[in-house]
């Protein structure tokens, strides 16, 4: 996020302070320092602390360069943030990057650096369940994706700000309650949209596809069977999952098994070199992960690969986090599942 060509981390700890939550920026490289070398947060280059009493800041943290300085914005949400009257609206900052940072430490609604974008959601939207930051309309900016899976009784919601050349020139906040974003995608009754996000290159053309999940999505007869869909950027500004109509954009892979809640966790990556990617679905309600080899689109369904991650049956949760990544350097991705129940992580290779 300074522009040093280094991966820097960014942490995120909400259970802070009665929630009022906090997060660490470590920068990768020599710039990390100690926190690098095994410290602890009091050794991170910047730590961001929220002021609101359950407000949970650092619930989600994403970094992404949304106005194209060539470094990465720090995004961190307070989802159960109150604002003004609106109770549970909650909350995404959005700080600039910069090469240095005047102080080690920001507090939230103190003195000195404060955030250069405010997004505010609507009366318990708890807006920032998830946050993504990803190029979906090919123009080479990042953009910025936040979920709200409980808006609306549980319907939930899929919210994007596109980014822009020059956007965080001037402090600016966004309230959705008047402000448009650029699109907002809608779910089912009590389906739970946005439970996870992910972004994904099906095509391989100029910009990320969007991966949702909506766990508690009803499959005709089979209740909670849940549902991963797809989105591919378009000049829609507004979709409604619960209207065939509309979801001309969309395309969907639809659990089968009753209360298997799909979509639980949810990654993306190009799983045999580069090229496609491929999609991992956890489904922690029955304790498997769903790879689907290089989907061109999901309906009809892409073919799962039937690689068995053994542990599934056995550890509770299992799905409940999923992530794919080059762990030991020899250029292919492993795949690491959580079992939050078990208190256990997975690491799977790939042959």
């Amino acid at each position: 996020m300074n522009g040093d060509g280094h991966v820097d981390l960014l942490v995120g700890a909400p259970g802070r302070a009665k929630l009022t939550g906090m997060c660490h920026l470590i920068l990768g490289g020599k710039g990390g320092g100690e926190a690098m070398a095994g410290g602890s947060g009091a050794d991170a280059n910047l730590t961001i602390l929220g002021n609101q009493v359950n407000a949970k800041l650092g619930h989600a943290v994403a970094l992404g360069d949304l106005d194209g300085d060539g470094k990465d914005e720090i995004i961190v949400s307070e989802p159960s943030a109150n604002v003004g009257t609106t109770p549970n609206a909650g909350r995404v900052l959005v700080f600039r990057g910069r090469t240095k940072w005047k102080q080690n430490e920001i507090h939230v609604g103190g003195k000195g650096i404060q955030p250069d974008l405010v997004i505010v959601g609507r009366e318990r939207e708890l807006l920032g369940h998830r946050l993504l930051a990803a190029d979906l309309d090919g123009d080479g900016l990042k953009d910025l994706v936040m979920s709200s899976p409980f808006h609306r009784e549980g319907a939930g919601s899929v919210i994007v700000v596109r980014g822009r050349k020059g956007g965080l020139s001037k402090p600016r906040t966004l309230v959705l309650d008047k402000d448009a974003p650029d699109l907002i995608v809608r779910g089912h009754r009590r389906s739970r949209l946005g439970e996870c996000i992910a972004a994904i290159d099906l095509d391989g053309a100029e910009g990320l596809e969007l991966l949702m999940s909506e766990p508690l999505r009803d499959n005709g007869r089979i209740k909670g069977a849940g549902a991963v869909h797809v989105l591919q950027w378009s000049s829609a500004k507004s979709i409604n999952l619960g209207r065939s109509t509309e979801i001309r954009e969309i395309a969907t892979y639809r659990g089968v098994v009753a209360h298997e809640q799909i979509g639980g966790g949810l990654a993306a990556a190009a799983m045999n070199g580069p090229g496609i990617d491929d999609v991992l679905i956890g489904s922690p309600k029955v304790g498997r992960v769903i790879w689907l080899i290089d989907p061109p689109g999901f309906e009809p369904n892409p073919r799962p690969s039937g690689y068995k991650m053994a542990g599934g049956s056995g550890a509770l949760g299992f799905g409940a986090t999923v992530a794919a990544g080059d762990l030991d350097g020899d250029g292919k991705p492993e795949v690491v599942v959580g079992a939050p129940g078990a208190h256990q992580l997975f690491v799977y290779g790939v042959k």
